[in-house]
């Protein structure tokens, strides 16, 4: 199965790059892939994000990628909690491009995964129906981290994949679950063993964990709306 890739440009609050991959077959769906904190050298290319990608290109899904403002060609500049808005541009930009009957997970590494979720804790309109929230080393310890920040989030009823590394210590997988499952959320919980916070050593667990993941998620949201 080959996949294509395209460049992209997002129009949202700042004009974000983003790099649109979609295979040559007929799509199930799409996923919003976000990368770790932007201070610290996080951009779309980072190799996590790039595995996340693939695992849920191997299942048919169009992903995106994109790199949050002030981060290489996007305008803006970092805002510390602003950057939902760009995951929420982004997943509207992907749903317009496969067709609003269609399904879209959001995801993200990191810092990624914690504008994921602050997307759908924050954003009232158009993410309404996310069919899936892949959280991958939610980083429950950055500087910036205030756990008031995710009360909305407690609304959302969909699948959630917490994944972290076993020795983990911005996201302890222990803390993480017990943080998302405070919200009342329909966790499903997995761990890396012998991985820290870079997960650099098990890039294809990865990419399964999340591709099916991704694919489940799509799958049981079809089934609600059809």
């Amino acid at each position: 199965m080959g996949v294509r890739k395209e460049q992209v440009t997002i129009q949202g609050e700042e004009v974000l790059e983003g790099i649109l991959e979609f295979s040559d077959v007929g799509l199930e769906g799409g996923v919003v892939i976000s990368h770790p904190h932007p201070l610290h050298g996080g951009t779309m290319l980072n190799p996590v994000v790039h595995h996340m990608a693939r695992g849920c290109q191997a299942h048919g899904l169009a992903t995106l990628r994109f790199n949050f403002r002030g981060v290489g060609g996007s305008g803006g500049s970092y805002g510390r909690y602003e950057e939902y808005k760009d995951v929420s541009a982004a997943a509207r930009f992907l749903k317009d491009r496969l067709g609003q009957s269609a399904g879209i997970v959001l995801g993200g590494y990191s810092f990624g995964a914690a504008m994921s979720a602050l997307a759908v804790a924050r954003d009232k309109e158009g993410l309404e129906d996310v069919a899936g929230l892949a959280l991958v080393a939610f980083a429950v310890r950055w500087e910036e981290f205030r756990a008031t920040a995710f009360e909305g989030l407690s609304r959302y009823h969909g699948p959630v994949l917490a994944l972290s590394g076993e020795d983990d210590p911005i996201a302890p997988p222990a803390e993480v679950a017990d943080f998302l499952s405070g919200l009342g959320l329909d966790l499903r919980e997995e761990r890396l063993v012998g991985e820290d916070h870079m997960l650099g050593r098990s890039h294809k667990e990865l990419e399964k964990h999340v591709g099916d993941f991704a694919a489940t998620a799509l799958d049981e949201w079809k089934g609600e709306v059809e």
